[in-house]
């Protein structure tokens, strides 16, 4: 949506952004989420204080693959586990580095694993086939 074609009752006029999209979401917005990002980055320091030495943190990007919310975690210094190359090239675009994904899905395909050599990603196998073939 274009300025052009916001209601006339915007800017807010005394209503709270929330206040705004809740009164007015089903005449002129398409569905959408809102997020709390203080809570995320909340979240992700309360994630990586556990103290325990040995642990390395992972978002699952299957739970939220937006550009912007992959920012926040990555500037938070957590890392990302993808389970397909789309999501793994997604967390690539956001700045991830390649030490920083993990890689698990069922079933690889010689051309997946071999596509995660190159790239220096680390993988999950789920057989001793699997194995074999890394």
């Amino acid at each position: 949506m274009d300025s052009s074609t916001l209601p006339d009752i915007y800017p807010l006029r005394g209503e709270t952004f929330f206040d705004f999209f809740l009164n007015s979401r089903k005449s002129y917005f398409d569905p959408f989420y809102v997020y709390d990002t203080k809570k995320i980055r909340e979240n992700c320091r309360t994630f990586k204080a556990i103290p325990w030495p040995y642990k390395s943190v992972h978002f699952a990007s299957m739970a939220n693959i937006h550009p912007e919310f992959l920012r926040i975690v990555k500037e938070e210094g957590i890392n990302i586990f993808v389970n397909s190359t789309g999501h793994m090239e997604l967390a690539f675009q956001a700045g991830f580095r390649p030490d920083q994904v993990i890689f698990t899905a069922s079933a690889l395909s010689e051309e997946t694993m071999e596509l995660l050599r190159e790239k220096g990603v680390q993988c999950n196998v789920d057989s001793p086939n699997q194995l074999a073939q890394w």
